[in-house]
Order: structure tokens, then sequence, then C-alpha cells
């Protein structure tokens, strides 16, 4: 009989272990052995940097480097919430030593609510999220007069996108909505109303994508941006549309670790004879920018 009570202990081990494994046995396991589901962890951790560079100009004024920390959690299904605090990594010319000073500055925080299928016809994913920004700094918070101070600023995204074997094409819109005016921008000079932002923004975004493998996706898309300004002074001062064509590819060289590198051609009022009037327009309404997505959880 104690023999028999630890024979039959040494078999409860032994399926307890296949059971709880850590990493189950790949999909070709035998039938006889047990597949482990592993839980998935509700909570994601993301580091994300932007380096932008335009073709030309001084580094200081032409380099743009953010860094954006995220957090984020399933709530139910695929409705997720994700906090995230965007810093800029700004450089500043020093005219006492000829030098250039960096320093770290903190733009608004932002919450988005997602949610990856809204809806499914035909093959037809369509995925959206509202975001809401918090008037936490000096360019949204309470400075100056007559600024709708407080009140932040909201994006909303619907995207459709269709698979067809490798290739996937999508179209996006996105709507931001600025309630509040520059901190900058209170002064009611000609150079300050020129950079005054705009009350609302409207994107429409088509794209192609080309899974060349698992590493490495090819793609292209095209942004409309559409500007509806606060003024006539800024109307008259402001290209009120633009349009991006874009280049890029998607590298997943390292667990984690996701690479896109893009080079962004502008046209200015989406016209796209002002991209290419000159060579000097060319280089002005030309950047380059690498994004690096490292995750946490």
């Amino acid at each position: 009989m104690k023999k028999l009570f630890i024979l039959i202990s040494v078999v409860s081990l032994f399926g307890s272990g296949v059971l709880f494994a850590e990493h189950p046995a790949s999909e070709s396991s035998q039938t006889s052995q047990v597949e482990a589901e592993v839980v998935k962890s509700p909570w994601s951790a993301s580091v994300m940097v932007e380096l932008g560079r335009d073709i030309v100009g001084k580094a200081a004024s032409a380099t743009s480097n953010t860094t954006y920390f995220n957090v984020g959690r399933s709530l139910w299904g695929d409705v997720g919430l994700k906090a995230t605090v965007p810093v800029d990594n700004a450089f500043s010319p020093n005219e006492e030593n000829s030098n250039i000073d960096r320093y770290f500055t903190l733009k608004d925080p932002y919450l988005t609510l997602s949610k990856k299928e809204l809806l499914n016809v035909s093959d037809i994913s369509v995925t959206g999220y509202v975001r809401s920004y918090l008037p936490v700094t000096e360019n949204s918070a309470h400075r100056g007069r007559n600024r709708n101070p407080n009140m932040g600023a909201y994006r909303s995204l619907v995207s459709a996108s269709k698979e067809l074997g490798a290739w996937t094409l999508s179209a996006t819109n996105l709507v931001q909505r600025y309630t509040y005016l520059l901190a900058e921008n209170v002064s009611k000079t000609t150079a300050t109303v020129r950079a005054m932002n705009p009350r609302w923004v409207i994107v429409n975004e088509v794209a192609v994508d080309y899974k060349v493998n698992n590493t490495l996706t090819l793609g292209t898309y095209v942004d409309f941006y559409n500007y509806f300004v606060r003024s006539a002074d800024q109307a008259s001062t402001n290209d009120k549309n633009s349009l991006e064509a874009v280049l890029k590819a998607d590298l997943s060289l390292v667990d984690k670790l996701s690479t896109t590198l893009e080079a962004i051609f502008k046209a200015p009022n989406q016209n796209l004879s002002k991209w290419n009037e000159s060579a000097d327009a060319r280089l002005k309404n030309t950047s380059l920018l690498l994004t690096l997505n490292y995750s946490l959880l």
C-alpha cells in the first residue's frame, strides 16, 4: 500500500510539471502530451524613440528627438487603455561658447483608449482609438489671455485594412482638436501668429505594405493634412493644407525591438509641384525619421 501511494505521488508530480510548464511542447508534440496554456499578462510597457532629421538646416534646428514612455493594460476583450509620457530631447545653440546645449522638455502626456477590431466586414478589419492630451505643460496650461486654458487636446482615429497575401492595404482617418493656443503664441506679433496652432487638424491616409519576410516589411503611404485655422491672419500666413508622401522599411531583427526608417517628402498646400519646383525645394521638403520601439513587457 505504501509503495502504491509513492507511485501515485510521483505520477501526480510529473503530471503537474507538464501542465504548468513555462515553455510547453511544440505544436508537433505527441497526442499523449498535455498542452500548457500560457496566461498573457494584461499589462504592457514600452519605450519608443523617434529621431528626425531634415535634409537641410543646422543640426540644432533641423534635428528632432522625442522619447515616449508607454504603460498599458488590457481592460476587456480587445479593448485597452494606455498612458504615454513624451519627452523632447531638445538642442539649442549656445552663443557664449559656440556649442549646442541639450535639455529635456516634457510634452503633454496622454491617455489612449483603443479597440483592435471595431468591426470586420468581408475580411476588412476596422480598428480605432480615442485619445485625450492632459494640459499639464507650459504649452497647454494657463498662460496669457483668451487661450481656453486647461482644456487639453483630443484625437480620434479610425483605420480600415485588408490583407491580400503578403500585401496589406489600409485607409485611415485622424481628427485632432486643440482647445488652446500654444503658450509661446500669446503675443500678437507677426512671427507668433504664423506659428499659431490650428483649432482642428484632419489627416486622411492611404497606405500599402508588403511583407518580404518575418524580418522585413516595405511600405509607402500618403498623408493629406487639412488645417482649420483660428484667424484670417493665420490663414494668410500659413499653408492650410499639406501632403506627405512616405517610403518606409520596418525591421524586426531583435526580439522585442522594432525599427522603422522613413523618408518623408512634403508637398506644401497639397501641391506636388511645390516639392519639385527646384533642387532647393526638394531638399527643404525632404526629411528622414528613425523610430525605435522596445517592448519591456
